[in-house]
């Protein structure tokens, strides 16, 4: 059978990275929007089957972290975080094809002082991280030999939705002349075009469980927009301010161990401030 990945959440950040790696690598994919594939219909092993894949990357997630504390949108929250990728599962290991799965950082509660493994324990502090762990569990209930993907704080070209943290810091950059951020959470700051990358080569290594896929390092919130902003051209220093008393809870530390994908893929993931350089230089303005 002909090489045929499908991709779910084509439309997304990580989505379009995964289209414009795959077309780079002259590789046979089909990209499924939400106007494609409802990943919380019923049919949609159905859908999936139909297509023939010979391997399926899932990239779509609700990712509106404060939003999915609204009790009016807990149920499709974990629909589309858990109840579908399950789907997807049960799909793929009746056809006996290959399911990447993209997770989250925020399974974890940011307790620990140095990078989390993959079998450190999970303890999400919201919603949207008790879905996506929740995702994780039942994919692997249904069809043990799926590949789990963690990533983290995410950017990149973004097709459509609300900017992501490094282009909403510069459009405030260019608007006010001047910024102060919170400092925390320290996390592990990651470029869609190296997810993506490295989503295929685990694809290509056959890779199963849950591997940790994200730049090298790690950064404070302070620290990244910091760096954004002095690789924009801007000529000021970004200012530190203190959370605000009611913001949503998230994990203090979640900065992410990549030994697993090294030894898998014989591959390490390039520094968050190469990546960085390269995402900002390339945007127009």
């Amino acid at each position: 059978m002909s090489e045929r990945i499908l991709i779910v959440g084509a439309t997304g950040q990580l989505g379009l990275a995964l289209r414009r790696q795959l077309d780079l690598d002259q590789r046979s994919a089909v990209a499924l929007g939400p106007h494609d594939l409802d990943l919380t219909a019923f049919d949609v092993g159905d859908r999936i089957a139909g297509l023939e894949p010979t391997a399926v990357i899932n990239a779509a997630a609700w990712t509106d972290v404060r939003a999915a504390e609204q009790a009016t949108n807990r149920q499709l929250v974990w629909e589309v975080n858990c109840h579908g990728p399950r789907r997807l599962a049960e799909c793929c290991a009746e056809l006996g094809v290959p399911l990447v799965h993209v997770s989250t950082d925020y399974v974890f509660d940011g307790q620990a002082d140095q990078p989390y493994k993959e079998d450190a324990p999970t303890g999400p502090l919201q919603a949207y991280g008790m879905s996506k762990l929740d995702g994780e569990r039942e994919v692997l209930r249904v069809y043990p030999e799926s590949l789990i993907a963690r990533t983290s704080t995410v950017y990149g070209d973004r097709p459509e939705g609300p900017p992501h943290y490094v282009d909403a810091i510069l459009a405030q950059a260019r608007e006010h002349g001047a910024l102060e951020v919170v400092r925390p959470p320290v996390s592990s700051p990651s470029y869609t075009v190296d997810i993506a990358a490295g989503l295929i080569h685990l694809l290509d290594a056959q890779a199963r469980g849950v591997v940790h896929v994200v730049n090298d390092g790690a950064a404070s919130r302070l620290e990244l927009a910091a760096e954004a902003v002095r690789l924009a051209g801007f000529d000021f220093e970004v200012g530190e301010r203190a959370a605000p008393p009611d913001d949503l809870e998230r994990p203090d530390y979640s900065v992410l161990d990549t030994s697993r994908y090294r030894e898998l893929t014989g591959r390490s993931m390039r520094p968050w401030q190469d990546a960085l350089r390269d995402y900002v230089c390339g945007l127009d303005g």
